[in-house]
């Protein structure tokens, strides 16, 4: 052996090797960190996604309510005040007295 040529001890041979190991684990860690990121923008990419869609789903029922609103509305408002609600009104129990009682079945001038 030369001078120049140090021996390494079981000690140090034991700290080399852990620091090997421990170099794998952290890279093995990094992989796995990737990863997991990946995952986690991917969920928020789908839950903004969902937002979005829900969003405009939202706005096309209000849209459509507002419709079917002013078709009711319309609806009634050509029937006439008097026979608005007729077709919802319970049958009188008196024979040849058309709509609610109490109202007229023509409208008064």
């Amino acid at each position: 052996m030369s001078k120049t040529e140090k021996t390494e001890t079981p000690f140090e041979k034991a700290v080399t090797e852990q620091v090997a190991r421990a170099e794998a684990a952290v890279a093995e860690y990094a992989k796995l960190e990737e990863k997991a990121v990946a995952h986690l923008v991917s969920g928020i990419d789908e839950g903004a996604r969902l937002g979005k869609e829900t969003l405009t789903y939202g706005a096309a029922v209000a849209t459509e309510w507002r419709r079917f609103s002013f078709d009711v509305l319309k609806r009634a408002v050509s029937m006439g005040p008097w026979n608005a609600f007729a077709s919802y009104a319970v049958p009188t129990p008196f024979p040849g007295f058309p709509g609610f009682p109490g109202f007229p079945s023509t409208p008064a001038n």
